[in-house]
């Protein structure tokens, strides 16, 4: 779904992700397993992103 993006990659290839992407993944795992669909999901954070970036 390309919803989050690594903070870094490193030489070998690995994905390294920081603590606000972490509870990002929570979040989604928490809203996937209450019902909602992935299109609401996507929804739900651009319009949190968007938020924060104002």
């Amino acid at each position: 779904m390309r919803l989050i993006e690594p903070a870094e990659v490193t030489e070998t290839g690995r994905y390294l992700y920081d603590d606000q992407t972490v509870k990002s993944v929570k979040a989604y795992l928490r809203w996937r397993d209450l019902g909602y669909p992935r299109a609401e999901i996507r929804r739900m954070f651009r319009h949190r992103f968007q938020r924060r970036d104002q």
